[in-house]
């Protein structure tokens, strides 16, 4: 039996919008753990546990001060987390081979995981979304809020591709990636900027986990798929390269939701990352052959 007899032109219109609107959450998220691994050289594998932490904290202060303030306490919050972390545990593996600083974050991933189980236990919390009304995709409603997240999501990911490209701070932070010692010696304080680039990183991923709160629930294990999708889209945009993350994160959103929707889950995951292998293979370097090659 052909397992794409059913498809149509409206079946695919859907699933084209669905994978842009969750590749523009996806593509901030890989976006913000490009710049902490291109610029401050540290594989953070916490920043799925700084996504899901954004989302609870969202979740816990909206009644109180509406969705939206929440989701800026939660970016504040997150971020100078994290800014404390990079002071305490990041700091002093700099200059070590970078193993060192994805085991330090895989073991803050596990910890805050843990943590948030303890503070908000293990049941799946529902977010309203702080945006009434839908809009018609082919036949179907979709939520207005999701456009706006994705809107959102897609202006954050645009701002610091264009901040690191067309900016001096961006030429002042690509500067003190290659050569630190230089920009120290031109009155750069890299280590702050480490620090804030680590804090900054974490606040958009939580940002975008306050975002996912209405679209996806709020859940333990929440971080676990998206973190995974954020690594493949900043392995075949290439390492380091911020519009091939960009652009990797709606390649891996395109591949997960067309094969989901077609396949059985097991059979979809193996394609997506069948998918990424042949990516690699034809740009190993990465979409826009500048990142760095995986070897």
């Amino acid at each position: 039996m052909n397992p794409f007899g059913s498809v149509t032109a409206s079946l695919l219109v859907v699933n084209l919008v669905d994978a842009w609107l969750y590749g523009s959450l996806l593509a901030a998220v890989a976006v913000s753990l490009t710049l902490v691994f291109g610029l401050g050289r540290v594989v953070n594998f916490a920043i799925g546990a700084f996504y899901a932490l954004g989302a609870y904290v969202a979740y816990s202060f909206r009644g109180m001060v509406g969705y939206w303030p929440a989701v800026a306490f939660a970016v504040v919050c997150v971020a100078g987390f994290a800014g404390v972390v990079e002071r305490i545990a990041i700091r002093p593996l700099r200059g070590r081979t970078e193993i060192n600083t994805l085991l330090a974050t895989f073991g803050l991933a596990i910890l805050l995981d843990g943590l948030m189980q303890v503070v908000w236990g293990t049941a799946t919390r529902t977010m309203s979304s702080p945006i009434g009304g839908t809009v018609p995709v082919d036949g179907q409603r979709m939520s207005v809020f999701i456009f706006v997240a994705a809107a959102l999501a897609t202006a954050v990911s645009a701002g610091i591709w264009a901040l690191l490209r067309w900016t001096g701070a961006g030429t002042v932070l690509r500067g003190a990636s290659q050569n630190s010692s230089m920009a120290e010696l031109l009155g750069v304080n890299t280590r702050a900027m480490m620090t804030g680039l680590f804090a900054a990183s974490a606040g958009i991923a939580a940002l975008i986990g306050g975002f996912a709160g209405p679209i996806f629930s709020v859940r333990p294990g929440m971080d676990v798929d998206f973190l995974i999708d954020a690594f493949l889209a900043v392995v075949i945009g290439g390492l380091g390269s911020v519009r091939g993350a960009i652009v990797g994160a709606y390649l891996v959103a395109l591949a997960d939701n067309l094969s989901l929707t077609f396949m059985t889950g097991d059979v979809a995951t193996a394609v997506s990352f069948v998918v990424v292998i042949v990516i690699l293979l034809a740009r190993p370097s990465g979409i826009f052959r500048e990142g760095r090659v995986i070897t």
